[in-house]
């Protein structure tokens, strides 16, 4: 069986911030994007069904500590997002960790490439940030080469600090400067 590889959509998104009318986009996004997402920060059990709720969760923290999100889409659909997480506001506002999340049905069509490009752009122009974090599980080959390409490198290995299924597994921080 021949594998087909397919096409790029990247130069058809639209990656913009997400409002108040976004909530159940974003949720709807988060929830597909656990399904077989190694570097997942939430199992899929745990974000429950509703995805408005999830949705207003991640607005309301970005409104109240200062986070940005991004929501991708192609054409009208809703396929991608990304958060851009501040450190601590009093002392290294310098410092952001950025999570991406992509619909597994869009993946590996440069949906991601565009989405992290979007958050990384905002983040050092708009935010001020002069380094940004991505946490990686150690078995997430798709996002670890996602990271290489856009100049994160690994910085430390936390055994164990990931758990998924019951299972504990490594997670890798890469960074990027300014």
């Amino acid at each position: 069986m021949a594998l087909t590889r397919r096409a790029s959509l990247a130069a058809m998104t639209w990656v913009r911030p997400a409002g108040a009318g976004d909530v159940a986009a974003i949720g709807r996004v988060m929830v597909r994007s656990a399904i077989d997402a190694p570097s997942g920060i939430y199992e899929l059990a745990e974000l429950g069904d509703d995805v408005d709720g999830l949705g207003r969760d991640v607005l309301r923290a970005a409104r109240l500590d200062g986070h940005l999100v991004l929501l991708t889409e192609v054409g009208m659909t809703p396929v991608a997002l990304a958060r851009v997480v501040p450190r601590d506001l009093e002392r290294s506002r310098h410092i952001a960790q950025v999570l991406v999340c992509v619909d597994p049905e869009w993946r590996g069509r440069g949906i991601g490439d565009a989405t992290l490009r979007a958050a990384e752009r905002r983040a050092f122009h708009d935010l001020r940030v002069e380094r940004l974090e991505l946490r990686v599980a150690a078995d997430d080959a798709p996002l670890l080469r996602l990271a290489r390409r856009h100049g994160y490198r690994r910085e430390r290995v936390e055994r164990g600090a990931l758990v998924v299924a019951g299972a504990a597994k490594d997670l890798f921080f890469c960074v990027r400067d300014r």
